[in-house]
């Protein structure tokens, strides 16, 4: 992979980790806490998670 595609790929997982936080702030900064808040949060952190394995395995390739 060329350093311009693993840099491209990096960013683009970095836009998207700031999204799913932006998301997860946003269930727990809501008043109403809606029957599936804990599905949803479970959700989110796993896609945390996963877009976080990937950004290490693009930066020690």
């Amino acid at each position: 992979m060329n350093q311009v595609s693993k840099w491209f790929r990096l960013k683009t997982l970095q836009r998207e980790h700031a999204r799913v936080q932006m998301k997860l702030n946003q269930i727990y900064s809501t008043k109403s806490r809606s029957t599936d808040f804990l599905e949803r949060q479970k959700n989110l952190r796993r896609r945390l998670r996963t877009i976080e394995e990937r950004m290490d395995q693009l930066k020690q390739q």
